[in-house]
């Protein structure tokens, strides 16, 4: 009889051991499970950092290309203005001249 009791006894530790066994492998997967959707958000999270990056930088590539157009639309005006001094330079002198001709 006490044998019995005794190898009861052990089967129940048994029975309670496998369980907790079942539940720590269950949380282990868990935890697996957390740690490999953690790690595919940080791979996309990374991508989405690359992609803004290169848009960052075909962005500041755009804003170079219009300010470089924008600097030579600015020497050019500044060249025609240039230009119109001295055409107005030549009609007052040549108008002088007419002027003094005509006198």
């Amino acid at each position: 009889c006490g044998m019995g009791l005794v190898e009861e006894e052990l089967r129940e530790r048994l029975r309670v051991q496998d369980r907790e066994m079942a539940e720590q492998l269950d949380r282990m997967e868990e935890l697996l499970s957390d740690r490999q959707r953690l790690e595919q958000q940080l791979t996309d999270v990374t991508e989405q950092l690359g992609r803004v990056e290169e848009e960052r930088i075909t962005m500041d590539n755009e804003i170079k290309k219009h300010q470089d157009v924008l600097s030579q639309t600015d020497h050019h005006y500044r060249q025609l203005q240039n230009e119109m001094k001295r055409a107005e330079s030549q009609i007052a002198h040549f108008q002088d001249q007419l002027t003094q001709q005509a006198e």
